[in-house]
């Protein structure tokens, strides 16, 4: 299984996948086939050990896809179904640069309703704690100190999903860009053999950019740009899967504050929740630095 998806993914021309979604100027080659790993149905275990007592594992379950009879899932715990035919992964989380596009694309919203998507400071009012200011000519801007090819960060579940709107509807081509659920992010995160992170069961801070990662305390204050831990690579091509960036997805619970599921670990966060099984429930108005997010692709029409 984790041979055929390395040959999915050698074999994957610029024809064969989703487009480059409108805006990512900062990924290099900017190419779709770059830009994009391809995720084979079949089953994959869905468990894990628990690293921390503040991180949370689902019950352990296996997804299986039968061969041409659709979808058949024997589940220990919970879990969603994977498309018979796989999915459309990003390579990397979405990048500060084409989130700027996105909330200063006036067609879309409104100079003020874009203030309001803004990357901000946990805890703080858009209003008052936006990390990303008001500049000339109607326009958001950076800071100078916020780099372009860092994945972008601090917005909320509703950012993350209006930005996936915007994307489909500015590049789409026959193609819709939404949140991967927990269970696509997962397996593309792991494989399908059940190993604890995208390169194995082994940990070590240099393997992927948590807290403690970087030697310096001021390189430790900021993120990197996407990309740069070649060992946090999942068997499918995907980067950063375990560090960097975590990410929101499209699996919601249930219960009084209607959670969403945010996987993977962040620049910012210790090596306890780097676990790909690891998960965190969040509700869909929080920001934190450290979560931002990553796009599926599914064709809508051929």
């Amino acid at each position: 299984h984790q041979r055929d998806a390395r040959l999915l993914r050698r074999g994957l021309g610029e024809d064969d996948g989703p487009p480059l979604p409108f805006a990512m100027t900062s990924i290099e080659p900017p190419s779709p086939a770059a830009y994009w790993v391809h995720v084979p149905a079949g089953p994959f275990h869905a468990h894990g050990v628990r690293l921390a007592d503040e991180a949370s594992t689902r019950e352990p379950c296996v997804l299986r896809v039968s061969e041409g009879h659709g979808v058949d899932v024997r589940a220990l715990g919970n879990g969603a179904q994977l498309p018979r035919e796989g999915i459309f992964l990003a390579r990397y989380a979405v990048t500060s640069d084409a989130y700027l596009a996105y909330v200063n694309d006036r067609g879309w919203h409104s100079f003020e309703s874009a203030r309001l998507r803004a990357p901000c400071e946990y805890g703080q009012s858009r209003e008052l704690g936006a990390y990303w200011k008001p500049g000339d000519g109607g326009r958001i801007d950076m800071p100078e100190w916020w780099r372009r090819d860092w994945p972008v960060g601090a917005i909320s579940w509703e950012d993350a999903t209006d930005f996936c709107r915007w994307a489909t509807e500015r590049s789409s081509d026959g193609w819709e860009f939404t949140l991967p659920t927990e269970d696509e992010w997962e397996k593309t995160a792991r494989g399908a053999d059940g190993r604890l992170h995208p390169w194995g069961d082994e940990i070590d801070e240099f393997y992927c950019r948590a807290r403690g990662s970087r030697c310096s305390e001021m390189d430790q204050a900021m993120p990197d740009p996407v990309g740069l831990f070649p060992l946090d690579e999942s068997p499918y091509g995907a980067r950063d899967m375990a560090g960097l960036m975590a990410t929101w997805t499209a699996t919601s619970e249930g219960g009084l504050c209607d959670w969403r599921v945010v996987k993977g670990s962040a620049w910012n966060t210790s090596l306890s929740f780097v676990g790909s099984a690891d998960r965190l429930l969040c509700v869909p108005i929080d920001v934190a630095e450290g979560t931002g997010l990553r796009l599926k692709a599914h064709r809508v029409r051929k």
